[in-house]
């Protein structure tokens, strides 16, 4: 999977949480969008919800579910203050070629 389409399935879960009322109306998710830190999208309970959402909706169709872990995500920005989505979406790309 590209990560071109893994933004894709982070912007319907993002768009379903926010019409669930777990996240603020906001812009479309892009990859600069700011999921954690400062200026992020989204709370603390709603970040959990997203990470989780993601989870499910790349888990589907696959034998294996796919189980995000956050220590790794920050390996590929440790000078970074903030998760952006285009982060997160190059690790869950990364994550799933290996995974197939």
């Amino acid at each position: 999977m590209r990560p071109t389409e893994v933004l894709e399935i982070m912007a319907d879960a993002l768009e379903g949480l926010r019409r669930s009322e777990v996240a603020e109306p906001g812009p479309a998710l892009n990859a600069e969008t700011v999921l954690f830190g400062a200026r992020a999208v989204l709370d603390s309970i709603g970040f959990v919800t997203f990470i989780a959402e993601a989870e499910d909706r790349l888990s589907e169709g696959r034998d294996t579910p796919i189980e995000l872990v956050l220590t790794e995500i920050w390996e590929f920005s440790a000078e970074e203050p903030s998760l952006t989505a285009g982060v997160l979406a190059n690790y869950c790309a990364k994550r799933l070629g290996k995974d197939a």
